[in-house]
C-alpha cells in the first residue's frame, strides 16, 4: 500500500490560493446574482416616488422687531404612497421653514439659514394610502438680518401676507409584502412660497391661503 506523500509548503500555498480563488467567484456571482434580482424586480414593480403636499398650515405669534423673529406653525402634512404595488417605510422626515426663494436656500447652509426645524416620527404607507401628518414647529427671539426682518414687517402691515417656505429631506424605503428593496432612498423636496394670509380679526395669526404640492428642486 503505497503511502502519500505529506504536502509541502509550497501545496500547502497552491490550495490556499485555489480556495481563496473559488471564494470570491463565488462571492461575484452571488453579489451579481443580487444585482441582477433586485434590478429585474425594480424595473418590473416601477416604484414612483412618495408625493407631499402642504394641506393645511397657520402661524401664530408673528412677532417682528428690527432684528428678532418669533412664531410658531401649525402645520398638516398629507404624504401619498402613489405605487400599487409597493408599500414605503419613511425612516426619517426632516421639516425645515425657511424665508425667501428656495434657490437662495438651496445654496446656503440649512442648519444656518432655517429659521425652524423639527424631525417627524417615522411612519408607513400601504400600495395606494395617504396620511396627514400634523406637527408643530416655533422660534422665539431668532436673529435676524435687518432687511429681511423689515420684509418680514411690511407683508404683514402693509400687503396683510407673508410668504414662507418649507424644505423635507425624506429618507425611505419601498418593501413589497415579504421584504424590503435595496437600500434607503433620500430625497429632498421644496414646498415653497407658503402664502399666510393676515387680517385685523386674526391679530398674530397667519392661515395658508391654498393647499401646495412639494417639489424637487
Amino acid at each position: 500500500m503505497m503511502m502519500k506523500r505529506p504536502l509541502s509548503d509550497a501545496d500547502n500555498e497552491a490550495l490556499d490560493r485555489r480556495s481563496v480563488t473559488s471564494l470570491v467567484i463565488v462571492m461575484a456571482v452571488i453579489i451579481f446574482a443580487f444585482v441582477l434580482v433586485d434590478t429585474t424586480v425594480h424595473r418590473a414593480l416601477s416604484p414612483e416616488e412618495p408625493e407631499f403636499w402642504i394641506e393645511s398650515a397657520a402661524v401664530c405669534g408673528l412677532k417682528v422687531t428690527d432684528s428678532e423673529f418669533s412664531a410658531t406653525w401649525n402645520m398638516t402634512l398629507l404624504a401619498k404612497n402613489p405605487n400599487k404595488k409597493l408599500a414605503i417605510n419613511f425612516d426619517k422626515v426632516q421639516v425645515a421653514v425657511y424665508y425667501g426663494s428656495k434657490e437662495d436656500f438651496f445654496h446656503r447652509d440649512h442648519d444656518q439659514y432655517a429659521i425652524a426645524k423639527t424631525q417627524l416620527s417615522p411612519f408607513f404607507l400601504f400600495t395606494g394610502n395617504q396620511t396627514g401628518l400634523n406637527f408643530k414647529l416655533g422660534v422665539v427671539g431668532a436673529s435676524f438680518l435687518d432687511s429681511t426682518a423689515k420684509e418680514i414687517y411690511q407683508g404683514k402691515a402693509v400687503r396683510g401676507s407673508v410668504k414662507f417656505g418649507v424644505m423635507l429631506g425624506v429618507d425611505y424605503r419601498y418593501r413589497t409584502k415579504v421584504l424590503d428593496m435595496g437600500s434607503t432612498n433620500i430625497i429632498q423636496l421644496y414646498c415653497d412660497q407658503l402664502e399666510f394670509l393676515f387680517s385685523p380679526n386674526t391679530n398674530d395669526t397667519g392661515i395658508l391661503t391654498h393647499q401646495l404640492r412639494c417639489d424637487m428642486y
